[in-house]
């Protein structure tokens, strides 16, 4: 019993910090979930379903779009089959914890009951009043979400805004010149969404890095474009296959020539001097 109490007492401890929460994608003036799919679906979701044989690995859309609804139920239906082979799985236990707090639901999902699920989901998409509550309850001061996704302020007094462009230590599957290429997308440009994981052939680019000052120039942009007033924060991601190290120019400049048959070296070679490249240049922002 007392065991009980200190665990009863330390959880209502725990519930009155005030919270911020760090990292969301969450979209300013569509602070819920829009159906089932973007529960069900949601992009680590999805990854434990297509590990488990479902066919469809990739996200329904990529932000700015939004799936039909059509859309979104043709999904769910394909993932149906495959729920019970994730579910020992955190992801499974999170969302089970989430429709039950959200929604009241404790049915495990089936094809006979999960339209009556998505409909309970819709029908509270756009309810402000009741997404503001459940933020309240969890004692969220503020909510960290991406900067492209600010749209048109309606929910600026809990949001703030974290710098997703480009991510220079993320590796993509077969591709071995990230880095130069999420460099080359954001060259000449402002801040907009970044590239999608894993979506296959990837957009051309306006301009193309040929040389060690075309690197210096494409960073400069980058840093002199973050808009310093409005994010608390820059996200990336460090992919574990590469091995950072510190990269001379003449290894830089070597490893350019090489692109049209880069490997893991030149994968190395790249994401490691562009961001140190990045990080010196960002620190005299600090």
């Amino acid at each position: 019993m007392e065991n009980e109490n200190l665990h009863a007492q330390m959880y209502e401890d725990l519930c009155a910090i005030p919270l911020l929460d760090a990292h969301t994608h969450l979209v300013d003036g569509k602070l819920g979930a829009r159906g089932l799919h973007e529960i069900l679906l949601y992009h680590m979701a999805i990854s434990d379903l297509y590990a488990a044989g479902c066919p469809s690995g990739a996200r329904l859309t990529q932000y700015p779009d939004w799936p039909t609804q059509e859309g979104a139920h043709a999904r769910i239906r394909e993932a149906l089959p495959y729920l019970g082979y994730v579910r020992n799985t955190s992801i499974s236990w999170g969302i089970r914890v989430l429709l039950e707090d959200l929604y009241g639901w404790t049915d495990s999902i089936q094809p006979e009951n999960w339209q009556r699920l998505d409909a309970m989901i819709r029908e509270r998409a756009d309810d402000r009043a009741w997404q503001r509550e459940i933020i309240r309850r969890a004692n969220i001061q503020r909510i960290v979400t991406e900067y492209a996704r600010r749209e048109n302020g309606q929910d600026k007094d809990i949001l703030q805004y974290s710098l997703e462009w480009a991510f220079f230590t993320r590796c993509q599957w077969g591709e071995y010149d990230t880095a130069l290429y999420e460099l080359e997308r954001c060259w000449g440009k402002t801040p907009e969404s970044p590239s999608p994981i894993g979506s296959g052939t990837r957009p051309p680019t306006e301009r193309t890095i040929l040389s060690l000052d075309d690197v210096q120039v494409a960073v400069a942009h980058y840093v002199q474009n973050i808009p310093y007033d409005q994010i608390i924060s820059t996200a990336t991601h460090i992919s574990t296959d590469i091995n950072l190290t510190l990269v001379s120019d003449q290894e830089m400049a070597e490893g350019l020539r090489r692109r049209s048959t880069a490997g893991p070296r030149e994968r190395d070679v790249y994401a490691s001097y562009i961001n140190e490249a990045f990080l010196t240049a960002l620190e005299q922002h600090a």
